[in-house]
Order: structure tokens, then sequence, then C-alpha cells
């Protein structure tokens, strides 16, 4: 463990012991009784709690490895799909694509850009945005979508796809509804 790794751990154990100390001013039926065992007593359970919280801690360190593997396999899975995934807001920005995706709807040219500041309308035959904004506002209230758009490309004709959509995340306070698109060229 680095010298800085272990000054945030201390900085962490500071801010829960600070807020353990809160919670106990606000619940003082929580405080501890006067003791009046012996002082081998005493050690004895403070022992036992020594060793749970240590099973504890590496019980959540042996979740958050699974968590970390877990995440790990499914980056892996979502971008080496074989089909055009992505996640847009209920406006149509791209929020994550995968290769796939990206390679469908010729945006490599554009990862200089953050994929929220891509807007996926301009990728679609004008004529057809107000259609797919609609199937977007659909999905986004919980319907499954499954609807053709045109998407305009740069290399040759217009490419006809499938979007099937549906309600990822639900919009919270200051965010947007996320959306999960399949994308199915029609050749």
């Amino acid at each position: 463990m680095t010298l800085s790794q272990l000054h945030l751990n201390y900085e962490r154990i500071l801010k829960l012991r600070g807020e353990a100390r809160e919670l106990l001013e606000q619940y003082p039926e929580k405080r501890v009784q006067a003791f009046t065992g012996s002082l081998e007593t005493l050690l004895e359970e403070l022992s036992v709690f020594q060793i749970e919280l240590e099973m504890q801690n590496e019980e959540l360190r042996d979740l958050q490895q699974r968590l970390e593997q877990a995440q790990s396999d499914y980056r892996a899975f979502f971008h080496n799909a074989p089909t055009a995934i992505i996640t847009l807001t209920e406006r149509g920005y791209l929020d994550q694509a995968n290769h796939a995706a990206i390679e469908l709807l010729e945006i490599e040219e554009l990862s200089s850009l953050p994929l929220d500041k891509i807007s996926i309308t301009p990728m679609l035959q004008p004529t057809e945005l107000q259609a797919f904004m609609a199937h977007l506002r659909n999905a986004a209230s919980g319907e499954i979508r499954r609807e053709r758009f045109q998407l305009r490309r740069k290399k040759g004709d217009p490419l006809p796809a499938l979007f099937q959509s549906r309600l990822l995340e639900e919009a919270e306070e200051k965010a947007e509804a996320r959306l999960l698109c399949i994308l199915t060229p029609l050749n």
C-alpha cells in the first residue's frame, strides 16, 4: 500500500469516526452502559469484536473484488459484442457506444469528443428526426420500442437500421433518463 493510499484510508477512518460520534450524539440510547465485569472479560469481548470486524472487512474485500471482476466482464462483453449497442439520453446524446456501434455510426473521427457531447440526431435522415425523438420519449416512459430509421452514411447510401430501445435508467432530479438501444442494420 502506498503512502497516499494509507493517507486516504486514514482520512476515511477519521471521517467514519466523526460520523459515528455524530450518530451517537443523535441516538444516546446506543451508548454502551457502564461495564461492570472484569477487565479480562472486557478484553475478551473486545478481541471477539475485533476478529468479527476483521472477518467482515475480509468479506467486504472479497465482495469488492467480485464486483470489480463483474464490472470488467461487463465492459469486455459490452465493447466486444458483435451487435451495435449504445446508451442514449432521452434527448439523443450518446452515453456509451460499443465498438460495433462506433463502426456502424461512423463516429471514429469524433473520438476526441466526450460521448455525451455527440448527438445521434445528425446521423439520422432529417425527415425522421421528429419520429426518432418520439421513439426516445416513448422508450423513456417505459415502453419497449422497435422502429426502423435511416442512418445517414458518409460512405454511401443511407442505411436502414432497426432501433430496439428500452429504458435503462429513469430520469433523476437533474439527469435525463438513459436508454439502451440495440442497432441492427437492415441491408
